[in-house]
């Protein structure tokens, strides 16, 4: 018990044994990613218009590299309240997984840009990110810096606040 990550390590080979109990202890991260990058995007005068949260049966889709388990979390709107970017549910990329080395696979977070064009299927189109924009953005519970951010090969560990202003800069640039 004296290593600095025993008990962590011990609660979560217990509590994360089961995809009931990961999304149990998952689940309230987008609620608190949303909240914080929602008054992050407030202060620049744009906003988030919430879309949904995966239900479990939806996060276990995710975590088995499912895309059915696909879902929207949130448009972006700009001061227009014009909606300017989506962000939505995936499952964890090949990538990130080797990068980050995480055993448990959580759904990711992308964004897509609207598509203005008349003739599109979809409302959004993928967005190919470069520079400080994260390709992807996993969330974990149990982790004093829970948001994981990939760009390319690089994965970086943040807390809410720092993700949700480092997105919120990202987008409203």
């Amino acid at each position: 018990m004296s290593k600095p990550e025993y008990v962590r390590d011990i609660v979560k080979d217990r509590l994360l044994t089961t995809s009931r109990n990961r999304f149990a202890l998952w689940k309230a991260l987008p609620e608190k990613y949303f909240s914080a990058l929602s008054r992050e995007m407030k202060v620049r005068g744009w906003s988030l218009l919430l879309q949904g949260y995966p239900d479990l049966a939806s996060f276990s889709l995710l975590e088995e590299s499912d895309p059915e388990g696909n879902s929207w979390f949130a448009k972006v709107l700009d001061r227009d309240r014009v909606p300017r970017w989506l962000l939505w549910y995936g499952f964890s990329s090949q990538r990130m997984l080797d990068i980050s080395r995480e055993g448990i696979r959580y759904p990711a977070i992308f964004t897509s840009i609207r598509d203005d064009n008349p003739a599109s299927i979809h409302p959004y189109r993928p967005f190919q990110p470069g520079g400080a924009f994260p390709d992807e953005i996993v969330l974990r519970p149990m982790e004093k810096k829970p948001v994981l951010f990939r760009s390319g090969y690089d994965v970086d560990e943040f807390d809410l606040p720092i993700a949700a202003r480092y997105m919120a800069d990202a987008l409203t640039e």
